[in-house]
């Protein structure tokens, strides 16, 4: 019905509770009424109906007085409506069959109406059904949980030859760390793609800024010792090349 998830760092702040059907039901009441116990929640198809709809009428009366400060929400609806139905007419519906479709879309605007500072956003998804939202409602909804993590490199980026691309890689992992409450460094691979471009690109600062930097953070990778060997032999540093290469090969056993 629901899922736990927390990061295996215990300084880390996110918690995040997520529950489908009934779960959606456990998450919504715990945001509700314990909403320090987690940062996050994922509500999927939550069952506002159960029991004459009475947590609707403890969220209306939550999402007014509290304020939810750092508190995010992700609420996911399917199309759960017979043929011929959609949002707009399944409103004004009183058949027990809409019920459940027409207790969310009321939950959506409590929150839509409220002046708390939860971080929210609702979603509604035409093509997918109660048993089939689940996987991708969750992906969705830790997309927008975290949506401070990803970083969209574009061709301009690869492209500019300035110290620019560094400085933002450097400054969004530190504030990815600040956030998560550890460090996380950028991937090896990524760091790697961009050294080689800015060999291609003849920015040499540039690149020796890619591979020293993954040298810094992944130590025991043999990759990176070669990648910067090919960085020293590019400068024409063959000494320094020869000895990246050694230590690269003797962290490797081909």
């Amino acid at each position: 019905l629901f899922t736990y998830i927390n990061s295996n760092y215990p300084v880390s702040p996110y918690k995040v509770l997520i529950g489908h059907s009934l779960g959606g039901l456990t998450a919504i009441n715990t945001l509700v009424n314990n909403p320090n116990l987690f940062n996050a929640y994922i509500a999927i198809d939550p069952s506002m109906w159960w029991n004459n709809q009475f947590m609707l009428k403890e969220t209306s009366k939550a999402f007014n007085k509290n304020e939810f400060n750092n508190t995010s929400l992700y609420l996911a609806m399917a199309n759960t409506m017979e043929k011929g139905m959609d949002t707009a007419r399944v409103r004004i519906d009183q058949s027990k069959q809409t019920l459940p479709i027409r207790s969310i879309l009321e939950l959506s605007d409590q929150l839509k109406g409220s002046k708390n500072k939860l971080n929210y956003k609702m979603q509604y998804y035409n093509n997918e059904n109660h048993g089939s939202i689940p996987h991708i409602e969750t992906y969705d909804g830790l997309r927008f949980i975290f949506d401070f993590y990803n970083l969209p490199l574009t061709k301009k980026d690869y492209a500019d030859t300035s110290m620019a691309l560094a400085y933002r890689i450097e400054n969004h992992y530190k504030n990815i760390s600040k956030k998560m409450g550890y460090t996380i460094n950028p991937s090896e691979n990524t760091l790697n793609t961009l050294g080689y471009n800015a060999v291609y690109l003849k920015n040499l600062n540039l690149a020796e800024y890619f591979f020293k930097l993954n040298l810094k953070n992944y130590p025991e990778s043999n990759n990176v010792y070669d990648s910067l060997g090919d960085f020293y032999n590019e400068t024409g540093d063959t000494k320094q090349a020869i000895l990246m290469y050694e230590k690269a090969l003797s962290l490797t056993e081909n």
